[in-house]
């Protein structure tokens, strides 16, 4: 958790970089201008057989000489100052170039088509105040193969800015982006084009991801004439399909790290340009061996066309849907993400999962329906309402302690009361024991049933002893109800990885499997090439723990 806020803290740090236009020797800038930026929110329909690069590159010169281009777009824009990168290489590669930009985190096109929007006035300013021969413009991954209503939003507002940009004399150019590398997306519905209401999440591979947003652009471009698409998100996969070890994500798998916001300013370059990045001089502090690379990703993809092989795409048809209830421990290694993509590739579903947790909730939060401090358990009937669940995992509290028999009388109540409505939905109803803490706080049920009281006391408990009594209570209880257990704390100690982000992947890959072999009754196989990037031995030592603490039947 330390190390994913340290991530989130030094992301915020690099919107300082794009406050600046980056200007390279042109006689008519746009002096004065900047760049807007603000701190991350969260993220940020046609046939895929047209090959990449169809559409004509090449560098559209002004009289004077300088290419002038306005970039906005959302943080995938903006993490590592992409425009700038892009700006400095043009100046390597002998070119004359001005590049501002304007960007905010989750911003979509929307955003800057509204004459409302701090966004589209700013936008328009600067338009107002030059021409320009370009102005890039991001389809946002709001839209989801899920709905239509952000993609149509979308595209009437890409048609707003491109007629703007008319009116400056310039090209309107789309930002065709990577897939998540999450495993999940969420899903969006437009009430109005820059109103946009967060829904379910569903299971996505990155490969499917990349692919439904490249297809994405190209219906966007389509729509307004046939623009320029540049293929980002397409050199990202060439790039991982080499095996070069680069790792082109930020660590929460979605947004850019520096080699992959290089990789992308080198796509623009060789789009933009009709020329190769080979041998550019500026690296962006990045190692001779890994510019090599990147560049060779990004000229294969733009110059050579090279279409990655990314599969069927989307999984169609009615998703599996899965409810997961507890604390926000369940999202700590992107359990439902990996999850799934195992089903999606073993058993042709997508997955609509919906978690409904706090950092507090216990299994007594879930039965209050109407409790002002924690409205989690109107969440789960709303949710229950709604859908209709394949399968629900409840998470079993670690408040519960051997001393603190209140509470562990409470949380069986509790989970006796709700337990009829989450029968209505389903008969895979599944305990989730985690991992129990070493000397873990007492708490006590007396005031509250809902907000346990810590009483200031510890249990003289090791891990390992903490973790076998939180998983005999998911089997007492599950047998007491006709539930199921899924016991995944007691193989956590065993995966003993010294490196943090392998260990992450490996715990994630670990609990999926898990849930696989519990809800599907079968182990994973060692032919699924779903592996949450871990190396092959590193996948199968999960696939091994989780078939011995969690056999199948």
């Amino acid at each position: 958790m330390k190390m994913r806020l340290i991530g989130r803290v030094l992301s915020l740090m690099l919107t300082v970089s794009l406050l600046c236009p980056v200007i390279v020797g042109c006689a008519d800038s746009a002096d004065g201008q900047r760049g807007e930026t603000s701190q991350p929110i969260g993220d940020a329909e046609s046939t895929a057989e047209n090959p990449v690069g169809e559409e004509t590159t090449g560098f559209k010169k002004e009289e004077d000489g300088c290419m002038d281009i306005l970039f906005l777009g959302n943080s995938l824009m903006y993490y590592n100052d992409m425009p700038s990168i892009f700006g400095k290489l043009a100046e390597a590669g002998g070119k004359t170039v001005s590049v501002s930009s304007i960007t905010k985190g989750s911003s979509t096109i929307s955003d800057f088509a509204s004459p409302d929007t701090d966004l589209g006035r700013r936008m328009r300013t600067m338009l107002g105040q030059k021409k320009w021969d370009y102005v890039v413009i991001e389809p946002s991954r709001r839209i989801t193969p899920y709905e239509n209503t952000v993609l149509e939003a979308e595209i009437a507002s890409a048609k707003t800015i491109q007629s703007l940009a008319a009116e400056a004399d310039a090209e309107v150019v789309l930002y065709s982006v990577w897939g998540n590398n999450t495993g999940t997306l969420k899903v969006y519905h437009a009430n109005t084009p820059t109103n946009m209401v967060e829904g379910d999440s569903y299971a996505i591979t990155r490969q499917a991801h990349s692919k439904f947003m490249y297809e994405t652009g190209l219906r966007v471009s389509q729509e307004l004439g046939g623009v320029k698409l540049v293929p980002s998100g397409y050199a990202f996969e060439n790039l991982i399909a080499a095996n070069t070890g680069i790792n082109l994500y930020h660590s929460d798998e979605r947004h850019p790290s520096p080699e992959g916001s290089y990789l992308a300013a080198c796509t623009f370059y060789a789009y933009l340009f009709g020329e190769k990045t080979e041998g550019l001089s500026h690296t962006a502090n990045l190692s001779a061996t890994k510019v090599a690379a990147l560049q060779k990703a990004a000229d294969d993809t733009v110059i050579g066309k090279v279409v990655p092989n990314l599969g069927n795409g989307v999984v169609a048809g009615e998703p599996y849907h899965l409810l997961l209830l507890g604390t926000n421990l369940l999202d700590d290694y992107n359990m439902a993400g990996v999850f799934g993509q195992i089903i999606g590739e073993l058993e042709g579903k997508a997955l609509n999962t919906l978690q409904i947790s706090n950092s507090t909730a216990t299994i007594s939060c879930f039965e209050h329906e109407n409790d002002e401090s924690n409205d989690v358990g109107a969440k789960m009937r709303q949710a229950l309402a709604q859908t209709q669940w394949d399968a629900i995992v409840v998470q079993v509290s670690r408040r519960c302690t051997p001393s603190g028999a209140d509470v562990e009388a409470s949380e069986l109540a509790a989970l006796q009361a709700i337990w009829p409505l989450l029968r209505a939905e389903t008969d895979r109803i599944y305990l989730l024991s985690l991992n129990g803490d070493a000397n873990p706080s007492i708490f006590t049920a007396t005031g509250s049933a809902v907000n346990y009281t810590k009483t200031g006391n510890k249990e003289t408990l090791s891990a390992e002893q903490s973790t076998a009594y939180l998983s005999g209570l998911a089997k007492n209880w599950a047998a007491t109800l006709g539930g199921e257990a899924i016991c995944y704390g007691d193989a956590y100690s065993s995966v003993t990885q010294t490196n943090s982000t392998v260990k992450e992947r490996c715990l994630g890959y670990l609990q999926a499997c898990f849930l696989y072999n519990a809800i599907f009754d079968k182990e994973v196989p060692a032919t699924c090439t779903v592996t949450n990037s871990l190396t092959a031995a590193q996948a199968e030592a999960m696939r091994a723990l989780a078939n011995t603490y969690c056999p199948v039947p």
